[in-house]
């Protein structure tokens, strides 16, 4: 007779979900430990920065407001030029622009055309304003840093309208025969464009009208169609500008400002912003606070890194030590990096622009006075300046065959607003 088998005991019953809620608590548990963990450490960040952050803002304030600029001609106005610059860019916030088209079609010597010239028409007592606020010694416009990205700037669009329309004041003057005249207006948008400094957009800006008052000076000193214009007075009122031009300060001083501003949004986090948004937010998010506490070292080091950068003498090297960082900030899973950091190397590479264009007049200024005495251009020039673009070279210069004209070029950066593509080259009038 065969023995019954004995019973198996009974599977204790829910023993996987046991294992599973208990893996789960563990995880959760782990999760919270390191959230508090993050939250700590971001928060001791952001709190080592404060004092720093509010140093460096009264620092740059302090920097603006000691800014003094040159005065070209007349006396100078002891006032700052800020109110009256808000004045006029209110006076031109409506003004369309479309219509005139690009300046770089405009020539010296040449009548405005007619939709160029009722513009100036309607505008000509902003104009006139300009030439007045130019000849103050000083234009702080008191930016207020410490708002952050909430910070209220001048408007940029009416800045840039408020220069051209001085360049086509300028080019109306070329066109009556007052070539002095059209250089001055030239120089006066050059000079009104060296006063707007702050952050990296206003700076910008700056570049841009400094650029257009540049570009049709160019044009002036080598225009066939007129006598140039006096060599002297030009190459006076550049000298006064010279300094202020090439100045990198205002570059490096716009990128601090970018930095502050971000370092600002940090120091606003609401470290409780994500609590109320779900119980597992407790868990499962980082603070605003925290995040920014996290990602504010390896913003700061790109920062670091861009200032090194830009400040690396050879363009060429600059260049390509410029690229690959733009390659690491483009790659960079940093999501401060990736939203506000921008190339200081290439803003340099516009200042220089502008630097070259500087340099070209000046020496054509310079080789229009040794016509004027020997009735000829110099076969050679031994005094040119250095070439920013190019490390250890001078601008280069080429008469004509005939001595009647020549060209005189910048290497440039190869860009598509690049120096090197525009040639700066002159023919007398009786070689045409």
């Amino acid at each position: 007779m065969s023995e019954d088998p004995k019973p198996q005991p009974a599977k204790p019953r829910f023993g996987c979900l046991r294992k599973f809620v208990m893996a789960l608590s563990v995880f959760v548990v782990l999760l919270a430990v390191v959230r508090f963990g993050a939250e700590i450490k971001g928060g001791r960040t952001l709190d080592g920065l404060r004092e720093t952050w509010k140093a460096e803002t009264e620092s740059e304030r302090s920097r603006l407001s000691k800014v003094h600029s040159p005065v070209l001609r007349g006396t100078p106005i002891d006032e700052n030029a800020a109110p009256r610059y808000r004045k006029l860019l209110k006076d031109v916030e409506g003004v369309d622009l479309t219509p005139l088209g690009s300046l770089d079609d405009l020539l010296p010597g040449k009548p405005l055309p007619e939709k160029a010239g009722a513009l100036l028409g309607k505008n000509r007592a902003t104009v006139a304003a300009l030439r007045e606020a130019v000849r103050c010694n000083r234009c702080d416009l008191e930016l207020e840093l410490e708002k952050g990205v909430a910070l209220q700037l001048p408007g940029i669009l009416p800045a840039r309208t408020l220069g051209r329309l001085v360049v086509l004041e300028g080019y109306e003057r070329a066109a009556s025969g007052d070539v002095e005249g059209a250089a001055q207006r030239f120089l006066d948008v050059v000079r009104y464009g060296t006063d707007l400094d702050g952050p990296l957009i206003l700076v910008m800006i700056r570049a841009a009208i400094v650029q257009d008052g540049l570009d049709a000076l160019v044009k002036l000193v080598v225009a066939q169609d007129l006598p140039g214009p006096p060599p002297a007075s030009i190459r006076g009122e550049l000298g006064k500008l010279a300094p202020v031009l090439e100045d990198l300060e205002p570059y490096f001083g716009a990128f601090r400002i970018e930095r502050l501003t971000m370092e600002k949004l940090a120091l606003d986090a609401d470290p409780s912003a994500v609590a109320g948004e779900s119980p597992w937010a407790l868990f499962a998010s980082l603070s605003p606070r925290a995040f920014f506490g996290f990602q504010l070292p390896g913003f700061l080091e790109v920062f670091a890194e861009q200032d090194r950068v830009a400040r690396i003498e050879d363009p060429d090297e600059r260049k390509r030590t410029g690229d690959a960082l733009e390659k690491r900030v483009g790659e960079s899973g940093n999501l401060l990096v990736r939203l506000s950091v921008r190339s200081l190397a290439a803003a340099r590479s516009v200042h220089e622009r502008a630097v070259a264009k500087l340099r070209l007049v000046d020496t054509a200024c310079s080789i229009e006075s040794r016509r004027s005495a020997d009735g000829k251009y110099p076969q050679e020039v031994s005094d040119l300046p250095a070439d920013p673009f190019a490390q250890g070279a001078k601008l280069h210069y080429a008469p004509t065959a005939d001595a009647t004209g020549y060209t005189l070029t910048s290497k440039g950066d190869g860009g598509p607003n690049s120096v090197r593509t525009f040639t700066l080259e002159r023919k007398s009038a009786s070689a045409k």
